[in-house]
């Protein structure tokens, strides 16, 4: 359920424009952040070597964009594409995002607990069944380290 919710939330994607517009014909994305007025305050026009204007998109880009080539948008506060999800992470789904991975721990802890238990109460099974499920225990553990990992990467 929640990856169904996590793959279709929006993430920030910013809204390109067919030509390359002038830096006094732009407007801010939204009227409640000012962000290209704070940019060229911060940056002059000439003052820094990083050309703000999205090579694909013909947007300015605020800080922390990037273009995804995968989905072709550009996505503010840009983390990356997810390949499992099938979208970019950034600035409007990273909390979802945080808490699919919080949700995938848990459910893997679950798991492991629930067949250790089962291997301790079940002895008298065949030796090759036992060894096939402690393999695949032991690939469930290793794929719940690599989600700790990330859920502590990205806390």
């Amino acid at each position: 359920m929640i990856k169904k919710r996590q793959s279709s939330s929006k993430h920030g994607s910013l809204k390109s424009s067919t030509n390359r517009p002038d830096l006094e014909k732009l407007r801010p994305m939204s009227s409640s952040s000012s962000w290209l007025h704070q940019i060229v305050d911060l940056y002059p026009p000439g003052s820094s070597n990083r050309d703000w204007t999205c090579q694909y998109c013909k947007i300015i880009q605020p800080p922390r964009t990037r273009h995804c080539h995968d989905c072709d948008k550009c996505v503010l506060q840009f983390d990356h594409h997810c390949v499992w999800l099938g979208t970019c992470i950034g600035k409007k789904n990273h909390c979802r995002f945080w808490w699919y991975i919080f949700e995938e721990s848990i459910l893997s802890t679950w798991t492991v607990a629930l067949y250790i238990e089962s291997l301790h109460l079940d002895i008298e099974k065949v030796w090759w069944k036992d060894f096939i499920g402690v393999i695949l225990l032991a690939i469930l553990i290793f794929i719940l380290m690599f989600l700790l990992l990330l859920l502590m990467f990205h806390t």
